[in-house]
């Protein structure tokens, strides 16, 4: 499942998120320019994006955690 991240999702973001500070991480959250993806219920990686020029999305970081690498989840969440 991919969705946008929300506060519920702060936690568990914080923990691997080390690119920004808690307070930009929760500026992201609350400006819907992070996506979170989850196998089984299980919170598998995120991307978080910026706009260039108010208008041009750019990718900052894209993350999966180990045992969710190499299966063409971030081709997902890039489609996404």
């Amino acid at each position: 499942m991919i969705r946008y991240a929300n506060m519920n999702d702060f936690e568990v973001l914080k923990q691997y998120e080390h690119g920004v500070s808690e307070e930009e991480l929760k500026n992201c959250i609350e400006s819907g320019r992070i996506l979170v993806m989850f196998q089984a219920n299980t919170f598998a990686g995120w991307l978080r994006y910026n706009l260039f020029w108010d208008s041009i999305p750019f990718m900052n970081m894209l993350f999966f955690l180990e045992g969710y690498r190499g299966k063409g989840y971030g081709t997902q969440l890039m489609d996404y």
